[in-house]
Parts: C-alpha cells; structure tokens; sequence
C-alpha cells in the first residue's frame, strides 16, 4: 500500500543519498553523505547569486544561479544555506558525478540541517523534518525544457541529504545548442529547489510492547496537493523489534479519491535511537527497543540458529485513527487491522498495513466534519505487540539406517522451534474487548528441509467454528505447496484451510512396492501398493487424526490423486458440504497427459519417473508461463532427496485406470446420489483438459454445478492465480471464487 514511484533509475536513494542502478543504495549513502557533510565552505565567486522565494514560514523556491559551470574544477559545489520551517537547507551539485554516479551525469542533492548544529548541545539533540521537494536544472530561456525530479524525505540528524546521483546527463547541460548555460552571464547555470516542510508535533505513551502514537500536522493544506502523488510520513515510534510510522496519501478507488492509512515498517538502528518522544514542532526522532533474539536449548546433540538482525519483526495488532478535533462534529474514524511486521518483505512479512479507501477525501477535508481544523489533521494508532522469544535447533540424529552406530549429520530436515509469549492473555483479553474473532498470530518463520515454516495461534480459538473447515487435494506429480496463496487468503476471511501431501507426494511418506512404512508418532500404515482404495483409507485417517467431524469444503484439481478425491467424496457424500472442482478429468473422454502415458511404459517409465524437473515441466507444460526459480525449487525437492518420489508415482500410476476412474466420477455425480452444490473453476488456459471437459460436465448436472471460468489461469488455477499480473485488488482470483461461493 504505497504509492507509485518512479523506476530505481530515476528514483531517489533509499535515506542519504542516490544510488546508482549499479551500487548498492548503502554504500551510495555512505559516499554522498561523506561529501555532504564536508564543513569546508563552498567556493565563492563574486558572480554567484541566490534567490529565495518565501511562501509561508514552511515553502520556499531557492534558485542558484553557478557561473563558468564548464570550467569548475572543484568536484563539489555547495549554496548558501536559506530557512524553510527553521530548518536550514541548501543545494549540494557534482558537476561530474558524485562516486555513485553514472559516468557523465551530473549529481544533485537538497540537504536538511538543524539550525542549532553550530551550538554546544547540538551533539546531544536528535531532531527530523519531513520535507517534499522538487529539484531542477532550469533552462533559461525555455521553461518547457528545465529538467525536474520530485521526491520526499524525512530528513534527520543521521540522514541529512537526499537527491539523484544520475539526475542529468552532464553532456545535456555543456551544449550550448541546448541552452542551459548563459552566454550573456558567464555560461551559468541555474539550479532551483522548491521545497515545502510539515509543521509537526507528536506525542508517545506507553512502551514498545503496546501504547499509543499521536502525530499532529499543523499545515496539511500546503501538502494536500502533494498527497496525491506522494506520501506524508510520521517519525518513526518503538514497536517491538521494529520502528513504525503512519503514513498518509491519496487513492482513487473506484474512481472516488479516498483518504489512505497504513502502518510501516522502518528499518532504523533500533539501539542507536532516543526512547523519548516529547510533542513540539518539527517532530522528534523516536525509537528505542532491545533486540529480541529469543532463548533456546542447546548442547551436544542440537545446533541452535537464533534470528539475525536481519530477520527482525514484530506481530502488531493495531488501531488506525483519524481524529475528529470538533465537538459535536462526529465521532473519530478508526480501523483495526493486525500482522506480523519486517524491514522488508524476503521473509513474506509486511512492510506496510492499511488501507487504500480508509474514507473518503472529501468527508475528510470538508470544512465542517471536524477532521481538519485551522490547517490541522490529527492520526492516532494504538497498538499492542506481542512480546515473544523463539530459538530454532536443527538435531543431530543418532544412528544410521539398520540401526548403525555414529551421528548422522545435520541436514536441516529435523529440528524443533520453541516460540514463547509471554503477554497472551492481555491480547485475548483486548481481542474479546475489541469483539475481534478468528485472528491468528504468526510466529517469526524458520527453516526445515528449505521450506519457510511459520506456528500460527488462533488467541480466541480456530476459526473452524465460524465459517467451516476447507480441505485441499492436490493432483499428480504436484503437492499441497500449490494451495499456500489461495489458503492464505480463505483463513484470513474466517475458514480453517487444510491441505495434505498425499501419500507418495510433495512432503508426506513414499511407499515402495514391497516395503511397509509408517507416519511417526501419527499414523501407522502397512501399504505394499498405492491403489485407489489405499488412497480413501490414508485420507480417512487424516481426517480423524485431524478431529475432522463436521461436513467440510473439499477442494481438488488434477489427475490421480485429485480424481481419488472425487471418488472419496463419492462414497462420503454426508461428510462433504460443498465440492470445489478444479481442472481435473471429469467425463470417460478425458485426455491423458503424456506424462503418464510414459510412466506406464516399461523401463522408459523407469527413467521417466527419476526426472527432478518433473513436476516443475509437468505445471509449466499446462499453463502459458514458466515457474519462477524459488516455486521449482519446492517442487524440484523431494524428487531430488531420493528416487522414492518418483517410484511411488510410477507404481501409482501404473496401476490407476484412468479411463476407469473418470467414467465412474462422470455417472456417480449424475446419478442423482449426488446433491451438495458444486463449484467449477476452470482456467481456460488448460494445455491438458480443455474447456469442453467443464461445460460438459456442468451439463450432466446443471441443476448443482455452477461454471466459474478464470482467465488467464491453465491446469492449476491455484498456482497460475498467484502470478501478479492476474491479482484483482491484491486478491486471489481463485480466493475470489471460493469465497463467493461460501457466502
């Protein structure tokens, strides 16, 4: 929820400085802000000039006009400093680049200083401003031609400077038949800032574990224009591991400008900041909190992994607030959301929370609702975070297979992860205070086997008792990894979502003809071969380890084992309330992929069944896209642990009547045993099964099946639902559909 920037090339640099699409943004900041805080005065010439026009005590345009510019030696240049909301700024230009820069781009940055930086105490005091500025080169006889860049900062006592290391190419500005330099003064060139500071003040109370956040903006008409491409942002406040601001902008949503809140994350030095938040004009620096790396067991037999700096964050339950200052006027709007926060979003955490229609502007602005009052606007958070510990061992198990002496060695695939807190009542008590129901609190993630895992704790129970559970089948050669997007955002909206590697598959024990195996300390099984029936018992026994008992959504899609899900719901008909098809074989006609057509012949289905990239090319094969590294790595993995995987599909497929199967799914569905409703979606991409399979089936029971068909998504909608460009307001088209279909 943030909103639109330009590309990385144009774009300002991360906090001090601009970087390069070559350089890393920190060593850019390191470099620019070295030469931005040079106390050495700039050059001086008795020809340079500034002029600053004063809006107000918070706006100001500064030109500075640089004579002899293709002569300057000096590889920085500096103007005299003018005061925009008492806080001093000038221009800082490269005529040649600064160390960050593009070979032959010219550089230029604003920087922010407090006033009292010459003054003893200056050492001891921490302040920041937010600013939006605009920075151009001007050209002086044509102002369609000046080169602009826009952008916004908070500025602060650690990150005084802020621009473009590539704003120019510096062959634009040295041609004289393109005007910029001033023959008639000396060949100058004029360099302008327009810059507009928020008057701000804020108060904290509480600590970083649970308090309350007030910002108040003093002059919110003179950035009313600016929100509506860019973004005011508070001072940053402690919370938990991580520091978090409000930020405020403009949306258009359905074609009504919206007033828009979020919570961000902000990666800041969380043991180099001040605990004190004094409320006051210009805005305090804020911060303080420990780190939270958790206690864990340790010793001969563990190696225990506790969280990098990196892999700070914080669980938030918060309350968004838009102050009503005017008695009488109304009451305060205010929002509750909750999530896990980071610095960034590699670990699937969130940078920001919010939302994008919080109200509309015009309720917002109008002069009497009471939310803007004498220039005005109050934002206020409350919020509650959980505080927590975790330590992460991953076990060295004793003895080899046949029970042989020695140590295995450490290969990520066994551990334990211990994850303590130690507030949990307070936040039950404030979920039941708020009437807040099915939350779920997400644990810092670590790693087994290389698959992200995550605890997840329901404070006021599962929300299985509030909209019902959901069962996910996968099909052949894939595993459950499929569901996780569609999953995610179905128990976000109140279902309790399960989703089982089937046996031989993705995760769960693969059985090999001839030997027995067991599902330790859950489920013991003697299977000698994976037949259809084998299937049904397994599932059944999922379902009671589970304490499944009520009538729940079932979910398939795919070939084999997709199809044993059909037949399983045939045979159960009372344990399911509503059947979820998606692209699985569906009538006798239905074609057979060649993968398993191949499977079936002798020994070249051997050396077919032992491919690591199987079910990786088998998902690609039947959609228009190719899976991104990461998604085939999971596939990828269990058939590259050992050659189990695929001798188990191999038997399974051998010994599936495919023909068979579909034929039984097509007449038990329209015998009329059948009589829970039906939801079918289709992608209509399926390189597999085509659309007829759909409408033919929807045909055979019209009065139960109702025919969704998704565009854009091939054989497994699920997966091919993930990819951005098919997202509908940063939602699933698949969760779209189910969740329709639940209401």
């Amino acid at each position: 929820m943030k909103p639109s920037s330009a590309s990385p090339s144009s774009s300002p640099a991360a906090e001090s400085s601009a970087a390069s699409p070559s350089a890393p943004s920190s060593t850019a900041g390191v470099a620019a802000m070295t030469a931005a805080e040079d106390p050495s005065p700039p050059p001086s010439t008795s020809q340079e000039m500034m002029a600053v026009d004063r809006r107000g005590s918070h706006a100001a345009s500064c030109r500075w006009t640089v004579p002899g510019f293709p002569r300057i030696k000096a590889r920085a240049l500096w103007s005299r400093y003018f005061d925009v909301g008492g806080y001093d700024c000038r221009l800082l230009v490269y005529p040649r680049g600064d160390s960050q820069a593009l070979p032959g781009y010219f550089s230029v940055y604003l920087q922010v200083v407090d006033p009292r930086r010459g003054t003893a105490s200056s050492a001891s005091n921490r302040w920041d401003c937010f600013a939006s500025y605009r920075l151009s080169v001007l050209h002086p006889s044509d102002e369609s031609k000046s080169v602009h860049r826009d952008s916004w900062h908070r500025f602060s006592s650690k990150k005084k400077s802020h621009g473009w290391c590539d704003f120019t190419p510096s062959s634009t500005l040295l041609d004289h038949k393109l005007g910029f330099l001033s023959p008639g003064n000396n060949d100058s060139i004029t360099v302008s800032a327009d810059v507009l500071v928020l008057d701000e003040a804020v108060s904290f109370s509480g600590d970083e574990t649970g308090g309350k956040f007030t910002w108040r903006v003093r002059n919110f008409s003179l950035f009313r224009d600016m929100v509506k491409t860019q973004k005011i942002m508070s001072p940053v406040f402690p919370a938990g591991d991580c520091n978090l601001r409000i930020s405020v902008y403009q949306s258009s949503v359905s074609g009504v400008d919206h007033l828009s809140m979020c919570l961000e994350s902000k990666d800041t030095d969380k043991a180099s900041t001040s605990t004190s938040m004094a409320s006051g004009g210009g805005g305090t620096g804020s911060g303080g909190g420990t780190s939270n790396g958790g206690g864990g067991a340790s010793g001969s037999a563990a190696m225990v992994v506790q969280p990098s700096p990196a892999d700070r964050s914080c669980w938030c339950l918060f309350r968004m607030l838009a102050m009503n200052q005017k008695p009488g006027a109304g009451p305060h709007v205010h929002r509750d959301s909750y999530g896990r926060f980071a610095a960034d979003s590699k670990g699937g955490d969130n940078t920001s929370l919010g939302w994008n229609d919080y109200m509309r502007m015009a309720d917002f602005v109008a002069l009497d609702a009471g939310f803007v009052v004498d220039d005005m606007a109050v934002f206020s958070t409350s919020f509650h975070v959980i505080r927590e510990s975790c330590s992460f061992s991953k076990s060295v198990v004793a003895g080899g297979r046949g029970g042989g002496g020695g140590q295995r060695k450490v290969d990520g695939h066994v551990g334990k992860f211990t994850w303590r807190i130690e507030n949990f009542t307070r936040l039950k008590d404030l979920l039941k205070k708020r009437k807040i129901t099915g939350l779920c609190v997400k644990s810092r993630r670590f790693q087994i086997g290389n698959r992200d895992c995550r605890l997840i704790v329901y404070p006021r129970g599962s929300s299985e008792s509030r909209r019902g559970t959901v069962i996910f089948i996968h099909g052949a050669p894939t595993q459950s990894y499929s569901y996780r997007v569609v999953m995610s955002q179905m128990a976000d909206s109140g279902f309790h979502c399960l989703a089982p590697d089937w046996i031989g598959f993705g995760f769960s024990d693969k059985p090999q003809p001839g030997y027995g195996f067991s599902y330790t300390g859950v489920l013991i099984l003697n299977v000698q071969t994976l037949s259809e029936e084998e299937y049904h018992v397994e599932f059944d026994k999922v379902l009671s380890v589970l304490n499944v008992k009520s009538p729940f959504v079932l979910v398939v899609q795919g070939f084999l084992v997709g199809s044993y899900g059909l037949t399983w719901a045939l045979k159960n008909p009372s344990r399911v309330s509503k059947l979820v098809v998606l692209n699985s074989p569906l009538t006798s006609a239905s074609p057979v992929p060649s993968l398993f057509r191949n499977l079936r012949l002798p020994l070249f289905g051997e050396f077919t069944c032992q491919n690591a990239v199987m079910a990786e090319r088998f998902i690609e094969a039947g959609s228009a896209y190719v899976l991104k590294l990461e998604k085939a790595d999971v596939y990828r993995l269990p058939y590259l642990a050992s050659s189990g995987p695929g001798f188990a599909l191999l038997e399974a497929a051998r010994k599936a009547n495919f023909q068979d199967i579909s034929k039984r799914v097509e007449t038990g569905f329209s015998s009329g045993r059948w009589s829970q409703p039906i939801l079918l979606a289709w992608g209509i991409s399926d390189k597999y099964l085509p659309q007829s399979e759909a409408e033919k089936f929807q045909k055979g029971n019209s009065s139960l099946v109702k025919l969704k068909l998704i565009e854009g998504a091939g054989h497994m909608p699920q997966e091919d639902c993930s990819i951005s460009h098919l997202l509908e307001d940063k939602q699933n088209k698949l969760a779209t559909q189910l969740l329709k279909q639940q209401e």
